[in-house]
């Protein structure tokens, strides 16, 4: 019985060893897991007396809670994986199928206006870059500047007193346009604007605004004929000695642009004179288009006011027949329409010159040279009113006062 006891004791005693050493284990291992707080010196109470509680946090994570989506106040790609991404302003990326809320607007196609355009007796210069349209015209200085919309240019000129309003519309083949303007930028049209174009090439630039007009007045030696110009501001009117002759036009710098006429034609005339204004050299043609017909060049011989012009349609006196000149011996003249020439005693001498009305303007020539300035000049006779006999002068050269007189009696 005694060995029993002693046995059942020795049992015990070896079970207590053996739970002991358990919880030693139990224990080791547990403070193996904590962290480590050698750094703060001591565990503290706090952990001390939560040892044995679960960790809690407000917000659950991974460790705690393996069981749990990872949850977020703002749902992202990676933790909700079947929801598209949000944006407070759509994209063209997440709302492919939208259409643009304007449509695009619609193109018209703009007429092309560059080019040169012969409106009446006066030529306009345009150039144009997208819609605008700026140019020049030859006349005070004129000036376009507009907007141009399908077939319609609408804009504004301005010249050197004046400007207003305009409103253009090219012809369906591009070749004339019509329009109208006015002064100032209200109220009824004041009148038309017809233009023909003449060219499609750039224009040249247009001259400087407020270039200084150049003075046409005087008389100019243009061949055999005389040509007499009166200058009023920019306009220009004149005559010249064959066929009653007429010229009118303005004057825009070292420009002069306008017609001419005389008892058998008309047509156009474009001059330009020289820098030091002694001479100017130009162009003309019958009627109002096409190409320029001959040149016309002339040499100023004087600045003074010129004579005015003869009657308009005076009719051409008769020089033809012999004149008693006195020392120049006897001169003979032939006159077909307003043309005369001659020959005279003295030195084998020479006429020739245009009769207007009761004047004979022209030029004289003797040997050996016939050439100036020792044997040639300019003459000018005054038909008496019978007819029966002339006053007149002579000088050396085309410029410069008279030499001397030069009278004349009919003989037959």
């Amino acid at each position: 019985m005694l060995r029993n006891k002693s046995l059942l004791a020795f049992s015990i005693t070896l079970i207590a060893i053996l739970l002991l050493s358990l919880v030693g284990c139990i224990t080791i291992n547990q403070a193996g897991q904590q962290p480590d707080n050698e750094e703060s010196g001591a565990v503290t109470e706090q952990e001390s007396n939560q040892a044995n509680q679960p960790i809690q946090s407000t917000q659950p994570t991974q460790s705690n809670q393996p069981n749990q989506p990872i949850q977020s106040t703002q749902p992202t790609q990676s933790n909700q994986p079947n929801q598209p991404i949000q944006s407070t302003q759509p994209t063209q990326s997440n709302q492919p199928n939208q259409p643009p809320s304007q449509p695009p607007p619609t193109q018209t196609t703009i007429a092309n206006w560059t080019g040169t355009w012969q409106c009446g007796q006066i030529k306009m210069y345009l150039s144009q870059t997208g819609s605008q349209v700026t140019g020049w015209y030859e006349y005070q200085n004129g000036r376009i500047e507009g907007f141009a919309t399908g077939t319609t240019l609408v804009g504004t000129w301005s010249e050197t007193s004046n400007s207003g309003d305009i409103q253009l519309t090219i012809s369906a083949d591009g070749t004339s346009l019509t329009g109208y303007y006015r002064f100032g930028s209200s109220g009824d049209w004041d009148g038309s604007w017809s233009c023909t174009r003449t060219s499609t090439a750039q224009p040249p630039s247009p001259p400087p605004a407020q270039v200084t007009v150049a003075n046409w007045t005087g008389t100019w030696q243009c061949g055999q004929t005389k040509m007499y110009l009166s200058q009023t501001g920019n306009q220009v009117t004149g005559w010249y000695d064959s066929l009653n002759g007429k010229i009118e036009g303005f004057a825009t710098g070292t420009t002069l642009v306008g017609t001419w006429s005389d008892s058998s034609n008309s047509g156009d005339v474009q001059f330009t004179m020289s820098a030091d204004g002694t001479s100017s050299t130009g162009d003309y043609r019958f009627g109002s288009s096409g190409d320029w017909d001959a040149h016309w060049s002339c040499t100023r011989i004087s600045t003074a006011q010129p004579p005015s012009p003869p009657p308009a349609q005076a009719a051409a006196i008769n020089w033809t027949g012999t004149w008693d000149c006195g020392n120049w011996g006897k001169m003979y003249l032939i006159q077909t329409g307003s043309q005369v020439t001659g020959t005279y005693e003295y030195q084998n001498g020479k006429i020739e010159g245009f009769a207007t009305g009761t004047t004979l303007v022209g030029t004289w020539s003797e040997s050996p040279t016939y050439s100036p300035p020792d044997k040639a000049g300019d003459t000018q006779f005054t038909l008496s009113a019978d007819g029966n006999s002339f006053t007149g002068y002579w000088r050396y050269g085309s410029s410069g006062n008279w030499t001397g007189t030069w009278n004349g009696t009919r003989m037959q």
